[in-house]
């Protein structure tokens, strides 16, 4: 693995991303966490496909092990992959793929094996927000919500965490605030008190 002659050569604080990961060799999987090793990948493509099994024949039940990773120490960053993926650009579509592992919408699907590998939504969440902003090295500056740091975020007009899972790609984004200016107003969110800066 690459990650160990960088981390061998005294690049420490260098924050490495493995893209599309996908497929990571058993033998590999513990060295993401040892070697501080980002797992970037999108939700989109967390679907059963026949095509797979073709394809990768047993590896096919080896996908996107991301629960794995996490496990073993790694951090999990999701992002779009737009516009190679059309169908992942929405946030919400792809947090749902990820944690039900099957197409968003669509309770009978065949979920993508193993159904262990399930992240959670607080799982998938950190990976949109906070890990993505640590891969990037800004997340002294976003990724959460804390004093000082930009008030870039979404309010939601459902709960996402009490929401049906198969339902979360329909949660209407009903505000958006960027640098602490609200960009985007459904006017549907009641009374909301946003204090910033």
């Amino acid at each position: 693995m690459a990650a160990k002659a960088v981390r061998e050569a005294g690049y420490h604080d260098t924050r490495l991303t493995n893209a599309h990961t996908q497929y990571v060799r058993r033998e590999d999987r513990e060295l993401f966490g040892k070697y501080n090793v980002i797992a970037n990948t999108t939700g989109a493509w967390f679907v059963n496909d026949e095509n797979n099994e073709i394809a990768l024949g047993d590896r096919a039940k080896e996908l996107f092990l991301m629960k794995t990773l996490i496990k073993n120490g790694s951090k999990i960053t999701l992002s779009s992959d737009y516009s190679a993926s059309e169908l992942g650009h929405e946030p919400l579509k792809n947090i749902e793929m990820i944690v039900t592992r099957q197409v968003y919408g669509e309770k009978d699907f065949p979920v993508l094996e193993p159904v262990e590998e399930r992240l959670t939504i607080e799982e998938a969440i950190e990976a949109y927000t906070i890990n993505a902003a640590y891969q990037v090295r800004m997340d002294d500056k976003i990724g959460s919500i804390e004093e000082g740091k930009y008030a870039d975020l979404v309010v939601l007009g459902e709960n996402i965490f009490e929401t049906d899972t198969y339902s979360i790609h329909r949660i209407p984004v009903v505000m958006t605030i960027t640098n602490g200016k609200v960009v985007y107003n459904t006017n549907n969110i009641g009374s909301v008190v946003v204090k910033c800066c």
